[in-house]
């Protein structure tokens, strides 16, 4: 290109149609991996008119088959439905489906499923098929049903088409889920899935896209070797929000770690003063068992918070519930109290009520660190009354009134 471009003016020169040759700053697109400056280049190109499917996408959420979590992502989907142009779906790359068109000798096109019927069309087997490739995400528009064994009607297009969820990135919310949703519907007739949920972003601390280029790419093995799977789980667990990015901080996976340490040894230290107590299913909140209303306020202290953590979960999950950030500061804030509270108690009664309070009701709730929670709950006596085999299924802990603290006199709280 240079050298055409040197050429070019000189026989501007020439011809004396070069008016003058000057110097002048302008944006120039450079390759990102090797360098060299991008040329435009004017090429044919194949599109797709997309608008009539566009309409359908459209309508399908309006009319509620096809829903978004978070909803406000829906006036996006109209927005960019509704001001669709045509799709340029040819690329000129390596690998791909290739482009099914045939030209003949004299350039003739012949679009077909396949060589021996663009031979039948152009009624001649000189034929040339177009180098170009299928734009990646056109492709991609197909895999809902093609991979199914579409057109046919098998067994597994039956089974899996259409499906209830689809879970992806909202960066990809128009460059595949609409595609997949147009096609769906023009192919097959059904909206591939009902429902989509778009998840954020993994983001670096200071909310920039990662990169390798930028330098700023984190790799999971290398935070999984320094902080452990489990606080990097609780982290993604804790940051993550439908629709909203995900700045992830090292720091902060270190503040995590730390948390789940504080349930681990305050879970230890109550199980090393329980010898011979059980965990029970069915409390009495006035019995022996669990601090009465007319308890000392130092023993009715940790309940009495852990029952804002179950009023707010009210119909949510234990696992969401449980890595919010008043399900993360109660379990931290509790602990830390009992760990004050016990000391004094050590002995005596205390043994009688630790395994109770290592649960902080009649079914402990899970912290979010899953394997921990799970490793600690196996170590609880009397688990087994509430479930016999994981935390997971175990009914999420209800609220005892009993165990409620009037906050008037602050004073009281102290152990």
């Amino acid at each position: 290109m240079e050298a055409a471009r040197a050429l070019l003016v000189e026989r501007l020169r020439t011809e004396g149609s070069l008016v003058r040759d000057e110097e002048y700053v302008h944006n120039v697109g450079f390759c990102q991996r090797s360098g060299v400056r991008v040329e435009p280049l004017v090429s044919r190109q194949w599109f797709c008119d997309v608008g009539g499917m566009a309409g359908g996408a459209l309508e399908a959420w309006r009319d509620g088959r096809l829903e978004f979590v978070p909803e406000s992502w829906g006036k996006t989907w109209e927005h960019w439905l509704s001001n669709i142009r045509p799709w340029c779906i040819s690329r000129q790359l390596w690998w791909g489906h290739q482009i099914p068109a045939w030209y003949g000798e004299d350039g003739e096109v012949f679009v077909a499923r396949d060589r021996d019927e663009a031979i039948r069309l152009a009624g001649t087997d000189r034929l040339r098929q177009d180098e170009d490739v299928l734009d990646t995400w056109f492709s991609s528009a197909l895999w809902p049903f093609s991979t199914l064994g579409w057109p046919e009607r098998t067994a597994d297009l039956t089974a899996f088409y259409p499906n209830s969820v689809l879970v992806t990135g909202f960066d990809i919310l128009f460059f595949w889920v609409a595609r997949m949703v147009m096609a769906g519907l023009h192919f097959t007739g059904e909206v591939p899935f009902a429902r989509v949920h778009l998840t954020g972003l993994v983001r670096d601390a200071e909310g920039q896209k990662m990169s390798k280029t930028k330098g700023n790419a984190l790799d999971p093995e290398d935070l999984i070797a320094e902080y452990g799977a489990d606080a990097m789980r609780f982290t993604l667990a804790q940051l993550d929000a439908p629709g909203r990015d995900i700045p992830l901080d090292p720091e902060r996976m270190a503040g995590y770690r730390a948390f789940g340490n504080k349930i681990w040894n305050a879970t230890r230290f109550a199980l090393s003063k329980a010898e011979g107590a059980r965990v029970r299913a069915d409390l009495d909140a006035g019995g022996s068992s669990c601090p009465s209303a007319g308890s000392s306020p130092a023993s009715r202290r940790p309940r009495s918070r852990s029952i804002g953590t179950s009023r707010a979960s009210g119909s949510t999950s234990p696992a969401s519930i449980s890595t919010s950030s008043s399900g993360a500061t109660s379990a931290t804030g509790t602990s830390r109290w009992r760990s004050r509270a016990w000391r004094p108690r050590a002995r005596g009664a205390g043994r009688g009520r630790a395994a109770h309070r290592a649960g902080a009701g009649p079914a402990p709730a899970p912290s979010g660190h899953a394997p921990p929670d799970e490793e600690l709950w196996q170590r609880l006596p009397g688990h087994e009354e509430i479930h016999p085999d994981t935390i997971c299924l175990a009914p999420y802990p209800a609220e005892e009134p009993a165990w409620r603290l009037a906050p008037e006199n602050p004073s009281e709280w102290r152990p």
